[in-house]
């Protein structure tokens, strides 16, 4: 049991999962949902896998250094199969996105950048230094690329058709509950990884303001995304199908997660509930579309 427990909260593969279900979500929400094409969120979910692995992968030396933890022991112990998932789960993201429309490939180019630098050491002068090393601009990084595949991206595919001409629009509004609501979940990872910046010399908004006050700071943050997905379907965008509840619910709910996460360090809840909350999300969404498309 213990090792399918590190499979599942180690390997990447929820997280890679959450992206599928983060993307396929933001059709939903912008009301797109029976224009959908599921090769966006595999894709979404197979360069998500990638990306996480090729961090990983490139910090070996680094992860090395760091005090023995189950997650990196995990890691190094299965790196031969890592190192394939990667390469596979890369070639076919990229045979994905070859096929994708022309205006979806521009659109993904900035946050593939800051995806694939994010983590690969690039040398400035006579030092390397990575993206997610600049301090406390890593979160920011982190909440912008995935607020992105969950509202920009399926508006930028839907977008090739002769659709919502404010559907653009919607997307920006949810683009920001969005990055306030992953910058929210988020931070309790940095609290988590205070010791191994603090070693790195990487100075993290826990490091900068303290641990109590970042989590003070991410129940503003959700409660922020919480008004906003009201707003948004209350009363800037009014929609047939209404996602206020399930969306105010799984706020409720991230917010116990994170509040649960400042009494254990267990892994299973910010490896599993944490990064659950992005499948948890899709799957309140889901019952709602449903319910209420039967009802009408």
């Amino acid at each position: 049991m213990r090792s399918v427990l590190n499979w599942i909260l180690y390997s990447n593969f929820l997280i890679a999962l959450g992206a599928v279900a983060f993307t396929a979500r933001g059709f939903y929400l912008l009301d797109i949902a029976d224009q959908m094409d599921i090769g966006i969120p595999i894709f979404a979910g197979l360069s998500t896998l990638c990306i996480y692995l090729l961090i990983r992968y490139v910090a070996v030396d680094r992860i090395k250094a760091y005090p023995k933890d189950t997650r990196w022991t995990f890691f190094l112990k299965n790196i031969d199969f890592f190192r394939t998932v990667m390469f596979i789960s890369g070639f076919m993201a990229f045979d994905v996105f070859i096929r994708m429309p022309f205006n979806v490939q521009k659109a993904l180019f900035i946050p593939g950048v800051i995806s694939v630098i994010y983590g690969l050491p690039i040398k400035f002068g006579k030092k390397k230094m990575r993206l997610r090393d600049i301090g406390i601009i890593k979160i920011f990084l982190i909440a912008f690329v995935w607020a992105f595949i969950g509202t920009v991206l399926p508006a930028s595919y839907v977008g090739n058709y002769p659709a919502d001409p404010h559907l653009m629009q919607r997307a920006g509004v949810l683009f920001l509950a969005d990055a306030c609501f992953i910058l929210a979940i988020t931070l309790p990872f940095d609290i988590k990884d205070m010791a191994i910046d603090q070693q790195n010399q990487v100075r993290t908004i826990p490091v900068i303001i303290g641990r109590e006050m970042t989590i003070n700071l991410a129940m503003l943050l959700l409660f922020i995304a919480g008004v906003m997905y009201t707003l948004f379907y209350r009363v800037w965008f009014p929609s047939d199908i209404d996602f206020t509840i399930p969306m105010v619910t799984s706020m409720v709910i991230s917010g116990m997660t994170i509040y649960l996460s400042t009494k254990t360090r267990n892994d299973v809840v910010h490896f599993g509930l944490l990064d659950g909350m992005l499948i948890l999300q899709w799957l309140l969404v889901l019952i709602a579309y449903t319910y209420q498309a039967m009802g009408a």
